[in-house]
């Protein structure tokens, strides 16, 4: 297995349409940098890890907000949506989105509960939030 972990993280055998695909070519740092752990995190999967943990890129796209939230969320996303819709779409293409589970952020956001004006809610009560999972755009 250790031979494969160095192969799967040598990304120069990877095509430029999906080096592109990923953003890695971009000129966002934030994102190159998280589009390549994400595609590295794909060639693990295919080289048959059973478990891969990716972290985003917490100093130049922190999830984690208590002012400037719009700010802060467009500057996430930039460096995110990319290479997240790039790994789904490149595990669905390679056979290999049925059998992983992707679980991203950290957050179980039908799980996650919390006390508002003495009502139990989740962060996908579309009641309140207004939430909801468009699975189409997943694939």
């Amino acid at each position: 297995m250790q031979l494969e972990a160095i192969d799967a993280t040598d990304l120069s055998r990877e095509s430029r349409a999906t080096q592109s695909l990923y953003g890695i070519d971009g000129t966002n740092p934030a994102m190159a940098a998280y589009a390549r752990r994400l595609l590295i995190e794909r060639r693990l999967v295919e080289a048959g890890v059973r478990f891969v943990l990716v972290f985003a890129p917490v100093r130049d796209a922190n999830w984690d907000h208590h002012g400037d939230v719009k700010g802060g969320l467009t500057k996430a996303c930039a460096a995110t949506d990319q290479p997240s819709g790039a790994l789904v779409r490149d595990l669905h293409a390679r056979g290999l989105l049925d059998s992983t589970i992707l679980h991203q952020f950290g957050l179980d956001h039908r799980r996650l509960s919390f006390l508002h004006a003495g009502r139990l809610e989740t962060l996908s009560d579309s009641e309140v939030t207004g939430a909801e999972v468009v699975r189409s755009l997943l694939i």
